[in-house]
């Protein structure tokens, strides 16, 4: 696969994370069931910011030494981590709240189509494994999980 191919991650990530940085707040001030947890702005902006330097990271790391097992698995897994996103919250989000949920639209015209090209050419070039992914995707995804958190804990000392 070429190089060009994963930068498409960091492409949809970035404008996926946008869209929730301009209207994800607003929306959750409203929300009928918590599905978010109330933080103000600059807290929300600044995990974001965290999750896609990390995106970033991971993709640099894995296209400087694509051979290493960690990186690779570390770049799908996020991959995956992101589709998985689309639906929770996102679609479920929408459904419950008969709303629309920020991170949506450029979950279903671009992380969606576009993590499943990169995924089925990475199997097709038996680039990565179903158990290797499944490994990333849990490790990835759990990672996020913790990783938002901190980062909203993080930017309210910060950013006082």
């Amino acid at each position: 696969m070429e190089t060009s191919m994963f930068l498409l991650f960091l492409f949809t990530i970035s404008l996926h994370n946008t869209e929730e940085g301009i209207w994800l707040i607003r929306m959750t001030q409203n929300s009928k069931f918590g599905f978010h947890q109330a933080v103000k702005q600059d807290q929300f902006l600044f995990a974001v910011i965290a999750v896609t330097a990390v995106a970033y990271f991971v993709t640099s790391m894995f296209i400087f030494y694509p051979d290493n097992s960690l990186f690779k698995y570390a770049y799908f897994g996020y991959v995956v981590a992101m589709m998985i996103n689309v639906i929770f919250p996102h679609a479920l989000s929408t459904i419950v709240e008969r709303r629309y949920s920020p991170g949506l639209m450029t979950g279903l015209l671009l992380i969606l189509p576009i993590h499943t090209i990169l995924i089925v050419r990475a199997f097709h070039n038996h680039l990565i494994s179903v158990s290797g992914l499944i490994i990333g995707t849990l490790i990835m995804s759990i990672a996020m999980i913790l990783l938002i958190p901190v980062m909203f804990k993080l930017s309210a000392r910060l950013l006082q």
